[in-house]
């Protein structure tokens, strides 16, 4: 004959949620009203709730099982930049049959942008030969397109930086101003670089290579 034993769950039982729950703003995610307060933040179906390993599966405590019950409450949003914010979620989860087991458990959730811009539209190399007059070239900084879909904060290009043969930084500036540089003769870098409104940043690169091609004159 097989024995088996059902015996009430107890605190030690359970599984909290993890501690930091990171979310996408443009994530479609159910809110959970004024469950936790006035904010109609995420619900714990995504942030995690509390649950059992019980001999019938999984069982989050969204309601009371038998003896143990979990509740939760949200400290006010911390507003960091357009789109995104944070906050404290409280679990109380007490144990009927034996209060004084009792806890609470704190999560840190945080909803925001934390995807960075990308940048599309620029060359992958400019050739260009030095001036006719001068042992350098001009060249103007090429403008970009930013793209940040779902994004829940606005995205600019913003600098760019110039390395000679690579590695040597010898310009920088804003992409806005359509600055023209003048470079020596070698294998450059352009980087360009774009910024969200919650500090996602992303650059790309542009091989520049310069040559003497003028012609020399008698």
């Amino acid at each position: 004959a097989q024995e088996i034993t059902f015996r009430k769950p107890t605190i030690d039982d359970l599984v909290f949620p993890p501690a930091v729950v990171t979310l996408e703003c443009d994530e479609d995610f159910p809110t959970d009203g004024e469950v936790g307060g006035a904010d109609d933040n995420p619900h714990a179906s995504v942030a995690g709730y509390p649950y059992l390993l019980t001999a019938f599966g999984f069982v989050d405590l969204a309601q009371d099982y038998c003896n143990v019950g979990a509740s939760y409450s949200d400290e006010p949003r911390i507003n960091v930049c357009d789109g995104t914010y944070k906050y404290r979620r409280e679990w109380n989860v007490i144990d009927w049959c034996e209060l004084g087991a009792s806890i609470t458990f704190d999560q840190f959730i945080k909803v925001g942008d934390f995807t960075s811009p990308t940048i599309s539209g620029i060359p992958e190399v400019i050739n260009i030969s030095t001036s006719p007059f001068e042992c350098v070239a001009y060249v103007t900084i090429p403008g970009l397109t930013v793209n940040d879909p779902g994004s829940c904060s606005g995205a600019l290009a913003t600098t760019y930086t110039v390395y000679a043969n690579g590695d040597t930084f010898f310009a920088n500036g804003n992409i806005s101003d359509g600055d023209i540089i003048s470079a020596p003769v070698g294998n450059h870098t352009i980087e360009l670089c774009a910024e969200d409104d919650c500090g996602n940043r992303s650059c790309e690169t542009i091989d520049l290579i310069v040559r003497d091609d003028i012609e020399p004159t008698a």
